[in-house]
């Protein structure tokens, strides 16, 4: 009878033990589960805006966003994560799409967040387009696909450190000739929207890199003229184009302020100025929105 009494003693401490084992080995596992905090920045936004998703949390690290469905990495910014999620300038207006966050572990997919960002009702300009038939012909310029596809490509890298620090600040001052959006038509059809501001200036005027980066396009192109495209990491890029001659090339950093080229009227173009883009995972935004909102 001791000896049974014992070995019950034996056998409930190594089970015990064992429980305490299995607990520890299974902590991390737990941890990663934990819910995490997740904030999205504005539950409405107009078109060529900016949806930021913030996540903390252990899970961060791991977690996925969406927005109607496609993928936006979430990136390291201090002590959080971000997704940065562009809404395209031609956005229908009062449509609503669906920011989600996921995070896959062995249990299966978990959605950590899910909720609705209205579109609103943007204020753009209409003018009816006038080029003269010398500028249209550099339309079809035999140059312009592979113009084209180089930019894209520059377009689409996604280096995972941010190096814009602050708000951003205009290429050049200048009188506004042409806002983001601007809806260009002629015979009552809508050809396109303006992508950028373009911001007129004396021709030779120096042109400023927006914010800290790598420039990752410098060279001369049918319809943008001379360009710089400068990659400021996590898939954000600034563009400044028809420039008369360049400060910069491809590979070097810049500091905000760094000169990059002057003003000019080459490519498609109706008088000096600079058109400043800023794309985030290739997708045109307002560039207006980042000299007075830090993201």
């Amino acid at each position: 009878m001791p000896n049974s009494r014992r070995h019950f003693k034996f056998e409930v401490r190594l089970a015990a033990y064992i429980v305490a084992l299995a607990i520890a080995a299974a902590s991390p596992l737990l941890a990663l589960l934990e819910p995490a905090s997740i904030v999205v920045c504005g539950q409405a936004a107009l078109p060529g805006g900016v949806i930021k998703v913030v996540v903390d949390g252990r899970v961060a690290a791991k977690a996925r966003c969406y927005f109607n469905g496609r993928r936006y990495r979430l990136f390291p910014a201090g002590k959080v994560y971000r997704a940065l999620v562009p809404v395209e300038v031609d956005a229908q207006p009062w449509s609503s799409g669906t920011v989600t966050v996921h995070y896959k572990s062995l249990f299966g997919d978990k959605v950590l967040y899910s909720g609705p960002v209205r579109v609103g009702e943007p204020d753009f300009d209409v003018i009816k387009l006038k080029i003269s038939r010398r500028k249209t012909k550099l339309y079809r310029d035999p140059a312009v696909p592979d113009a084209r596809k180089l930019i894209s490509r520059a377009l689409s890298k996604r280096d995972q450190e941010q190096q814009w620090r602050g708000l951003f600040i205009m290429p050049v001052s200048g009188r506004i000739s042409a806002p983001f959006g601007q809806r260009r038509v002629r015979r009552n059809k809508t050809l396109s929207y303006h992508l950028g501001m373009d911001i007129a200036a004396s021709s030779g005027t120096v042109v400023a890199a927006v914010n800290d980066g790598v420039v990752a396009v410098a060279g001369y192109f049918p319809l943008q003229g001379n360009a710089v495209i400068i990659n400021h990491g996590q898939g954000v890029f600034s563009a400044c184009y028809h420039m008369s001659a360049l400060a910069t090339r491809e590979g070097l950093s810049v500091k905000k302020g760094d000169a990059v080229g002057k003003v000019g009227s080459t490519g498609i173009s109706t008088g000096p100025h600079v058109h400043w883009s800023m794309f985030i995972h290739g997708v045109p935004v307002n560039p207006a929105d980042w000299t007075r909102i830090v993201y």
